[in-house]
């Protein structure tokens, strides 16, 4: 299997999360000084726990997880693991924040690994 520290487990877990996550419409920007809607609430906190569980992750589970999505997209290649040395390579701080911004995180997770051969 190519994957070393990303487990199904792991890949089921957070592309389950993203589901719930995208369930929730995102509502609009709210405007300095307003309250936020009830459904903006909602909406952070399915994007905190989505990264908070990313970043549960160790580093090489987190390139591996992005390489799965960006394979799961569709427009990066299918060489996995060269889709891994690259987000090893361009790895930072961000990787979490990035992931959870991905609104069809749940798909890209879903189509990688079917791609891979993980059943989730």
């Amino acid at each position: 299997m190519l994957l070393k520290e990303l487990t199904a487990n792991d890949i089921k877990e957070i592309a389950g999360i993203a589901s719930v996550r995208a369930q929730i419409d995102r509502p609009e920007e709210y405007q300095l000084g307003e309250t936020p809607s009830p459904a903006w609430d909602a909406w952070r906190a399915a994007s905190a726990n989505l990264a908070a569980r990313i970043d549960s992750l160790s580093s090489l589970a987190k390139a591996e997880l992005t390489a799965l999505a960006w394979l799961g997209r569709g427009d990066s290649g299918d060489d996995f693991a060269a889709l891994v040395a690259h987000a090893i390579r361009s790895s930072d701080a961000g990787d979490c924040r990035y992931l959870a911004a991905k609104t069809p995180l749940h798909t890209y997770l879903s189509d990688g690994a079917r791609k891979l051969g993980v059943a989730i």
